[in-house]
């Protein structure tokens, strides 16, 4: 792993663990074991220009997870079924730190963060145009909503998960 991918990496470990505000540049550094020089030659826009590398990085990873996953699946419940189990897995081996680093992020950017703002709303769209093509290839009529509600549920499952420490909430996505 090269400097830029261990202060990625260090970065949305703390970003999960510590959320967008409580991150540090000192910390990432610490962690990643780098020094300022390295840190900055990547990132010479600081660390917003870091978080927001972070989280396109993110959501394209967990969007191609979902395109796999739905791409071994022969159904559309069996591959609905796959991703709550894939989120479960995740959540449990996190030991509840890590969900959605997209949904974390945009739930706490202030106005004053335009950019995070525009950039959230687009990773959010392509996550969201992953799961409606999926809906699609099944012939799903209502495949924009189903695909939206689908999304909906499993977010707020995710979160509340999270902050239960339990998976319980994602066995109650019902998708039959």
């Amino acid at each position: 792993m090269n400097a830029r991918e261990k202060i990625i990496t260090t970065t949305i470990n703390l970003l999960f663990e510590k959320g967008f505000y409580g991150t540090r540049t000192n910390e990432i550094l610490e962690q990643s074991k780098l020094s300022k020089g390295s840190f900055y030659y990547y990132f010479p826009d600081g660390k917003i220009s870091l978080f927001v590398e972070c989280l396109k990085l993110n959501t394209l990873e967990l969007s191609l997870e979902y395109k796999k996953i739905f791409e071994s699946t022969s159904s559309l419940e069996e591959g609905l079924n796959k991703i709550i189990e894939h989120s479960k897995i995740n959540l449990e081996q996190s030991q509840y730190n890590h969900g959605s680093l997209l949904a974390n992020i945009s739930q706490v950017v202030n106005h004053n963060q335009k950019e995070i703002q525009i950039l959230c709303k687009k990773l959010f769209t392509l996550i969201l145009n992953t799961v409606e093509n999926f809906f699609l290839r099944h012939q799903i009529e209502t495949w924009e909503q189903s695909a939206r509600r689908f999304l909906l549920e499993l977010n707020g499952a995710i979160i509340l998960s999270k902050t239960s420490k339990t998976t319980s909430f994602l066995d109650d996505i019902v998708v039959a």
